[in-house]
């Protein structure tokens, strides 16, 4: 909630939520983790919802802060093993 509040986001407000969801996020976040974990649990939101290779995934958790110490927001993602090649790529 201190995210919401801080940011004056209404959450009954759809379009400026989705706006921030899909555009503002990044612009508001200083910083970000990003944290690959290897899973054999999927938990999905829907639970009528399968991902192939469900039970061997990489678990890919970012979370993008501003200045406090509480996220803005954490995306999780599911990558089947079988489909994922990983390949970081670091500038200095």
């Amino acid at each position: 909630m201190e995210t919401v509040e801080s940011l004056s986001l209404d959450l009954n407000n759809k379009e400026q939520l989705l706006n921030f969801l899909e555009n503002q996020v990044y612009e508001n976040a200083n910083h970000g983790e990003i944290e690959i974990k290897y899973t054999h649990t999927v938990n999905l939101a829907n639970k009528n919802e399968k991902i192939i290779g469900q039970s061997e995934c990489f678990l890919q958790l970012e979370s993008l802060y501003n200045n406090a110490d509480y996220p803005i927001m954490h995306i999780k993602l599911y990558i089947p093993q079988q489909f994922s090649n990983i390949k970081l790529n670091i500038y200095n």
